[in-house]
């Protein structure tokens, strides 16, 4: 039997202006928004908050890219869908809204796993995108 899974999606942002050479990736998991940024090599940090309704996820998503765009960042890794497995969209979901929530390294390491793979697939990752 196939593991039940949520479609979620991503996208990743890099600036490499004035010596810079850092990626913002964001990573929207039902009403959980995972931040991921770091330099282009390395696995970067992470944050997580959940918010009152996917809706409400999506716009801060939005302003979050164009915060970022204004700072000089482009688009590496276009909006991309991507599956996640249940059991870790019920664990980044657990938290009462509002709460920041850094989940465990394995879970963000598997959530930019599944995405940079799904990338890859439909075409979406460009050549500068973070390794």
């Amino acid at each position: 039997m196939a593991t039940p899974t949520v479609t979620a999606f991503g996208w990743e942002l890099h600036n490499s202006s004035a010596g810079h050479d850092k990626f913002y990736r964001i990573l929207l998991v039902e009403q959980f928004l995972l931040f991921n940024w770091g330099t282009r090599d390395g696995r970067g940090q992470f944050r997580g908050r959940k918010v009152d309704t996917v809706d409400v996820a999506k716009r801060s998503a939005a302003q979050q890219t164009d915060a970022k765009h204004a700072k000089g960042y482009l688009v590496t890794r276009d909006a991309t869908p991507f599956t996640v497995p249940v059991d870790i969209v019920r664990d980044l979901t657990s938290l009462p809204v509002g709460k920041i929530k850094n989940p465990s390294p394995k879970i963000c390491d598997e959530v930019v796993k599944l995405f940079k793979a799904a990338a890859a697939r439909m075409g979406t990752a460009l050549p500068e995108a973070s390794r």
